[in-house]
């Protein structure tokens, strides 16, 4: 019983398109954190190298996943689990980073912050809905 619940796959346009606009995203944050890591290090007193790095990881990464994730034909509830949690995760802590001045920003880029924060929140709430709408748990 339990290993038929946990393989069961289910699939929804509109969770297909969320994930997808979401690794897209995630591309385009890992290509302006590659482009821009020097002066971000000056910016927010950390190593250009650490900020690089990230910007690869999402640059190459988010691309690979979304190869991945277009290959399937259904999505197990765990992997949506993941994505949901993951963009729910980083809009709180985001937010909580600004509100209690953990990062150094002020003005427009802590504006642009906000925004990020907002999208995230915003696709894992997306998210949240149609994984519980593609198990029959909401209308």
């Amino acid at each position: 019983m339990t290993t038929q619940a946990i393989s069961q796959t289910f699939n929804s346009d509109h969770l297909r398109r969320a994930i997808r606009i979401d690794l897209l995203g995630w591309t385009a944050v890992g290509a302006v954190l590659a482009a821009a890591a020097g002066p971000l290090a000056d910016l927010l007193a950390l190593p250009a190298s650490w900020i690089l790095g990230v910007g690869l990881l999402f640059l190459v990464g988010a691309p690979v996943c979304l190869w991945l994730f277009e290959r399937l034909t259904g999505y197990s509830r765990s992997l949506v689990g993941w994505f949901t949690l993951f963009n729910l995760d980083a809009g709180v802590l985001l937010w909580l980073a600004l509100l209690m001045s953990w990062l150094p920003v002020d003005g427009a880029l802590w504006w642009a912050v906000a925004g990020v924060a907002d999208l995230c929140l915003i696709f894992g709430i997306i998210q949240f809905l149609a994984w519980r709408k593609g198990w029959g748990l909401g209308d």
